[in-house]
């Protein structure tokens, strides 16, 4: 699904146009439709492809989904896969738990205690299919990535080099539970400007190739002993230590690395790169046993 997804950011049109039905609302839509469905208005022929009247209603719709969008949060439903979807393009205030108000720099910032929220009752979601033996540590480790991740998605997937609003643009968070493997994964994915871009300071087609990409991205994961502050991979990964796997995709490449193989010892912060076709914004994600 969510590699579905990063495909449906670089391309709405295309995917919306393979759609054998339209959903008629946004509540029954799985992420990749959602994505399409929102992104893809923006662009004409997405416009030209629906219709007008089908437009509108999924407008109407859409003031009710986002005011309603904290699917994944209920631990009571028996569903084992969901998302909440941030259209910053769309959106107005912030009515997620992931938020909190900063009256100091007058914004939003990421919530410590909503990703402690989150974790919980993605934990009970998980405990209602399998048992969870040291749901503290799972916790600390879902609670870090999702603090620091959909964090980062907030600082820097939002807008451009030039402080410009990236328009259509989409964040979001999916899970899926896998009952008989025992498995948790977390996903956060977004339509921004990719690391390499950001650590290089520059727009990515001003990138001049892929070791010039890599080299960026490297930077992303060093770890500078005059630093007073930690990066937010540097939590995810001592959150992880020896536990699951962590996964990004950006750009040109899909990097890894198993903890469960090659834990973290709180200096070695390598990641197996993988050249892949290019993909607009960044996938991260996560996958616990």
């Amino acid at each position: 699904m969510i590699d579905l997804v990063q495909s449906v950011i670089n391309n709405p049109y295309e995917y919306l146009k393979g759609l054998e039905s339209l959903p008629k609302t946004l509540e029954e839509c799985d992420m990749a439709s959602c994505v399409a469905l929102i992104m893809g208005m923006e662009d004409p022929k997405v416009y030209n492809l629906l219709g007008k009247d089908y437009i509108l209603s999924i407008n109407k719709n859409y003031q009710y989904f986002s005011e309603k969008n904290t699917r994944i949060i209920d631990p009571e439903e028996e569903t084992l896969d969901g998302f909440e979807a941030h259209f910053d393009h769309r959106a107005g205030k912030y009515r997620s738990n992931l938020y909190e108000y900063d009256r100091l720099r007058a914004d939003y910032k990421a919530s410590l205690d909503g990703a402690d929220f989150y974790s919980s009752r993605l934990i009970k979601k998980c405990k209602k299919h399998f048992d969870i033996l040291e749901e503290a540590k799972l916790s600390n480790i879902l609670t870090w990535f999702i603090y620091e991740i959909f964090g980062n998605t907030y600082c820097y997937a939002r807008y451009d080099l030039d402080m410009v609003s990236i328009s259509p643009n989409v964040r979001g968070i999916y899970y899926k539970i896998n009952p008989y493997e025992k498995e948790l994964q977390v996903y956060i994915i977004d339509s921004g400007k990719g690391m390499a871009s950001i650590k290089a300071n520059k727009d990515y087609y001003s990138i001049n190739n892929l070791k010039e990409e890599k080299e960026s991205l490297i930077k992303c994961f060093n770890i500078r002993s005059d630093y007073r502050f930690k990066s937010g991979l540097f939590h995810v990964f001592s959150g992880l230590k020896d536990e699951g796997s962590l996964r990004i995709r950006t750009g040109h490449f899909d990097l890894f690395r198993d903890f469960r193989d090659d834990p973290f010892d709180g200096k070695n912060m390598d990641m197996l790169f993988i050249e892949k076709e290019w993909t607009k914004g960044t996938l991260c994600s996560i996958s616990l046993k």
